[in-house]
């Protein structure tokens, strides 16, 4: 009876030393490991080596958003997009995650390993929670960032307000990533935030509105809503002509979208990916 405490101790501690995987790491650790940083830089390298010319050629890229737990789902469209899609890369519009943790961050990556593109992504509000917004700037980079490809301009721009306690988006980098638009044959800004819905105070709609406007936005990319939708407001100012405006859908909705870029306009289209 004497040495029974200390053995049942020494056999737990040899258990938790044997089974590395039974607790890997709290569900609230923001632990990156090295082979799973840089992502965006990683995918932008691979996604460069196969443009040759700074001249604008026809292209396509497929968009898909909002996975959040739908992993079946998620898998589901990366398989119809290999097998249908001869597009350059992906785009993803945000909420990779639900709660803006390690493991879903991991889930995510590990599926989008399957993808034969380059993919790149902007943050959703839900990848903001608990230390998600540290777990990005790890696993993927800035926020904020542009690429330029085939002479087109990609601008990834975070303009969640309600997770980060309704602070202003910043306008002003936006501003200057649009300040060069004449050189570029098509300029496409993606954002999580549809700008016309209820976590937008309306001056923040119609600063990102007059920006659009202002510098000629071919397309404007958005999450968030989980239907895929175009949006046009009728009712706005003459000053103040929204372009088009493209809700991706979410997996979950068996939906992804294509984009078709030519020298003269943009076509997109809805993929159901369900046969």
């Amino acid at each position: 009876m004497f040495f029974k405490k200390p053995l049942i101790l020494l056999l737990f501690t040899l258990l938790m030393v044997s089974c590395d995987k039974l607790f890997e790491f709290s569900p609230y650790s923001a632990y990156v490991p090295n082979w799973r940083k840089n992502t965006t830089e990683q995918n932008l390298e691979k996604l460069l080596a196969n443009s040759d010319s700074p001249d604008f050629k026809p292209f396509e890229f497929t968009l898909i958003s909002d996975n959040h737990l739908f992993y079946d789902e998620l898998q589901n469209a990366i398989e119809h997009i290999n097998k249908h899609q001869s597009a350059d890369f992906l785009i993803h519009g945000g909420d990779m995650t639900d709660g803006g943790l390690i493991k879903e961050y991991d889930i995510f990556q590990d599926l989008m390993e399957n993808l034969e593109t380059p993919y790149f992504t902007v943050i959703g509000n839900h990848d903001l929670l608990t230390n998600g917004r540290s777990i990005y700037a790890d696993m993927f980079g800035p926020e904020n960032y542009s690429f330029i490809y085939n002479n087109c301009k990609f601008i990834f721009f975070n303009n969640v307000v309600w997770e980060l306690n309704f602070a202003e988006p910043d306008f002003r980098w936006l501003r200057n990533e649009l300040i060069d638009r004449d050189q570029f044959t098509h300029v496409f800004v993606i954002a999580h935030i549809p700008p016309w819905t209820d976590q937008f105070f309306l001056s923040y709609f119609y600063v990102y509105n007059l920006l659009m406007n202002d510098f000629k936005v071919s397309l404007s990319i958005h999450g968030h809503h989980h239907d895929p939708y175009e949006y046009k407001n009728d009712t706005l100012p003459d000053e103040i002509s929204i372009g088009p405006n493209l809700v991706i859908g979410a997996p979950q909705k068996n939906v992804y979208r294509k984009v078709k870029v030519l020298a003269d306009t943009v076509l997109f289209e809805t993929i159901n990916f369900v046969e």
